[in-house]
């Protein structure tokens, strides 16, 4: 009887400690990034544009019924992921200007 007691709590202990790594992880992201313009393209490429990042890091998924669209971000070789539905790309920025061709405006919680 012990033994379970013992595993149940184990379980329960993990699943917390889980959780809040997740959670630390998001806050870490959201105080960093949350609600500013963020780079997510540095390289001068033809099909940077907004459309096109949207194909390439977008793909539906399906939750509790309703399909949504899921994009890959990746942001100083961290990757996250978050709901099309709170991100905003900015215009194509010249190449020879500026470093940053593409960015992206964080509204709401990424998830690593």
């Amino acid at each position: 009887m012990k033994k379970k007691t013992l595993a149940k709590i184990g379980f329960v202990l993990l699943a917390i400690l889980i959780i809040a790594i997740t959670a630390m992880s998001t806050m870490s992201f959201r105080e960093l990034y949350g609600g500013q313009w963020v780079c997510i393209a540095k390289e001068c490429k033809e099909w940077a544009t907004g459309d096109a990042w949207i194909t390439d890091n977008c793909r539906p998924e399906i939750n509790s019924g309703n399909t949504t669209l899921v994009c890959k971000l990746t942001i100083e070789n961290k990757e996250y992921t978050a709901p099309l539905s709170i991100i905003n790309i900015s215009n194509v920025k010249s190449c020879r200007k500026f470093d940053c061709i593409t960015e992206v405006y964080v509204r709401g919680t990424i998830i690593e």
